[in-house]
């Protein structure tokens, strides 16, 4: 076992003992769900964004020219 594998056990069982750093480890993805589904829920559904007349086969053919 390396030197490096050492410092890392000792750098999470430090780190897994400190409050600070577990309040923000569960407190960092919350935030992030709660933004997700706010602004989920702000831009609403796209299908009703659509603008301008629909067009059908009948319309098509007025555009395309005998080329």
């Amino acid at each position: 076992m390396g030197k490096w594998t050492k410092v890392a056990r000792w750098e999470i069982r430090r780190n897994l003992k400190n409050k600070t750093f577990i309040i923000s480890s569960l407190m960092t993805p919350a935030i992030f769900l709660v933004m997700f589904f706010i602004f989920g829920a702000i831009g609403g559904d796209d299908t009703a964004t659509e603008v301008g007349p629909e067009l059908d086969e009948r319309d098509n053919d007025r555009f395309i020219r005998d080329g």
